[in-house]
């Protein structure tokens, strides 16, 4: 058969083309071979009218534009995929909550979940099946119903609210064995020790109302001014040199640090403990909420240091140490070091003192304290001229300075205002001077009475770094607003939060061991923007591509291996 050819004919002014090839057949169907006698045959011509050049042109213009454009999210999605088959995380799960073989495991459920989280938009479960069809994992995550339902489903194996409700307290033992078995996987694979641990708790606003039986959710103080939502706790502890998460708890919202203490920190050292088999290496870091003689005397029990600080106004004798017995210098700050019984044992005191803090603590408080007071005399003024009782217009009073504060104390711990001889008398209370007092100070204590002042106070400014985890869960793996309703719910979501952002830590870890240090959020929204571009063309044809890739982005590319998935 010949390969055919393009052929003109004119007519008139016009020139039109044809593709025509000619091929030979056989005149009985039936017979076989070239050679001869092997049957006549005879020639056939087809012929196709291609129409004039431009019309040619304009065909082949259509078919090589593109119909349509997907674009997917390829790198971020991947890459966490990545770094959970590296932990062998599917199989931990599956390993401690094991379901038929039927559909998706209960690990890849999870996985899945919590990669959704770190996405720009992260779906509810309701859409999570069309979020996943819009990125790149459905290549890796095979079948599956994606459902809400069918997540729930297997949700509900890894806690239930029957157990729940048979239990006195909100245990999670499998999600404690999940995270147990995934830090021996670290430690075995990269080497982590568990040296310097940060602690902190935060909260988180849910949007279940007061009538909804669940008892995780309380009310509280809000850390994010959502006073009037119920919230959920979280306690966390992270190593301090990758804040990658040890250990996290969900605990009721209305329970304060200093409660929830002791519960946190007994399992915190059975963590430890399971893992190492020596918590006498750990150094703990918390903040002065955590403060209590029981709670201390249980760190000492559990021969586990620490470094905390301490709340000025409750140790005046210190605040009362002149500036000329500060002997030591610590870039801006002079230091003051000395050894105190504290919780029933001797132990490190030191006090840095900052004249440019001072100084700036001191003018934003002398600003707050003034606008209390024109606030009291606007009151006073205001109810006088309606022509209300001195005792009334007291009670108007006391109850303003009650509801207003002056940096984490009532405004009536400073400010005494009472109606004397028809005049109104505005007195500051002793509480002023040893504010003033403490301004430009912090107060570390510590147990190690050896160590150097400089590493006990790095050690406690450390602590910042779990601000910084407690932002991530806010603002990259999208923790608030919890939406779910029932308790075991709750504690899933929060276990998911913590898979992602262990798995957006280890991301961050690797990248920095391989010379690619950077931001979490800078990572992130670096492996966000590789993503896959699907071309469709008219004649069906379809092509994929990653779109181009900044200098850093092909580093990211090849350091987690994301060429195998295209």
């Amino acid at each position: 058969m010949s390969e055919g050819c393009i052929s003109k004919f004119k007519r008139g002014n016009k020139t039109y083309y044809y593709y025509s090839r000619s091929y030979r057949v056989k005149v009985d169907p039936n017979a076989e071979g070239k050679t001869k006698c092997s049957g006549k045959s005879k020639v056939l011509t087809e012929r196709y009218y291609l129409g004039q050049a431009s019309d040619i042109l304009n065909r082949f213009k259509d078919n090589s534009k593109v119909s349509q454009i997907e674009k997917k999210e390829f790198g971020l999605p991947l890459a966490l995929w990545n770094i959970a088959n590296e932990i062998d995380l599917i199989d931990i799960i599956d390993r401690t909550i094991p379901k038929r073989n039927q559909g998706l495991s209960i690990g890849e459920y999870i996985v899945i979940n919590a990669i959704s989280r770190v996405s720009p938009t992260p779906p509810s479960k309701s859409d999570i099946e069309n979020w996943i069809k819009k990125s790149c994992l459905l290549k890796v995550t095979g079948k599956g119903s994606l459902s809400s339902q069918s997540f729930w489903n297997n949700f509900e194996k890894v806690m239930s609210e029957a157990e729940i409700k048979s239990q006195e307290e909100l245990d999670s033992v499998k999600i404690e064995k999940i995270e147990e078995a995934i830090w021996e996987k670290l430690i075995e694979k990269y080497g982590f020790l568990l040296d310097v641990v940060l602690y902190d708790t935060t909260n988180f606003a849910t949007f279940i109302d007061k009538f909804t039986d669940s008892t995780l959710p309380g009310y509280g103080r809000n850390k994010h001014g959502m006073n009037n939502k119920r919230q959920v706790g979280l306690s966390l502890a992270v190593l301090n040199n990758t804040q990658i998460p040890l250990f996290h708890e969900l605990y009721q919202g209305s329970i304060n640090d200093v409660t929830l203490f002791p519960s946190a920190i007994n399992k915190l050292v059975s963590r430890i403990s399971n893992l190492t088999k020596d918590v006498s290496k750990i150094i703990l870091v918390f903040d002065k909420g955590n403060n209590s003689e029981k709670n201390i005397l249980n760190l000492e029990e559990a021969k586990i240091d620490f470094v905390g600080s301490l709340t000025p106004s409750q140790h005046k004798d210190i605040l009362r140490i002149p500036l000329s017995k500060y002997s030591e210098t610590i870039g801006d700050s002079i230091i003051y070091r000395t050894k105190k019984e504290l919780y029933g044992k001797e132990r490190t005191v030191i006090v840095s003192y900052s004249e440019n803090s001072k100084k700036r603590q001191l003018s934003i408080f002398t600003d707050k304290l003034n606008a209390v007071k024109r606030s009291i005399r606007d009151i006073y003024d205001k109810n006088r001229n309606k022509g209300k009782e001195n005792s009334e217009i007291q009670k108007i009073i006391d109850s303003y300075l009650k509801s207003i504060r002056i940096d984490t104390a009532r405004a009536s711990y400073y400010i005494k205002a009472f109606i004397e001889d028809d005049k109104l008398r505005i007195r500051e209370t002793d509480n002023v001077k040893w504010k003033k007092l403490s301004f430009g100070k912090t107060i570390y204590f510590s147990s190690l009475l050896n160590a150097e002042t400089g590493t006990i106070i790095k050690y406690y400014k450390d602590k910042n770094k779990i601000e910084d985890v407690f932002k991530i869960l806010n603002n990259y793996v999208s923790f608030q607003p919890v939406r779910s309703w029932t308790d075991s719910k709750i504690k899933v979501h929060a276990f998911v939060c913590v898979i992602a952002l262990l798995l957006v830590k280890l991301l961050e870890y690797i990248s920095a061991k391989n010379g690619l240090s950077m931001s979490t959020k800078v990572l992130i929204n670096e492996l966000r923007d590789i993503t896959e571009v699907i071309l469709l063309y008219p004649d069906l044809k379809v092509d994929r591509q990653i779109c181009n890739m900044t200098t850093i982005q092909k580093a990211l590319f090849d350091l987690f291996n994301l060429s195998k998935f295209t």
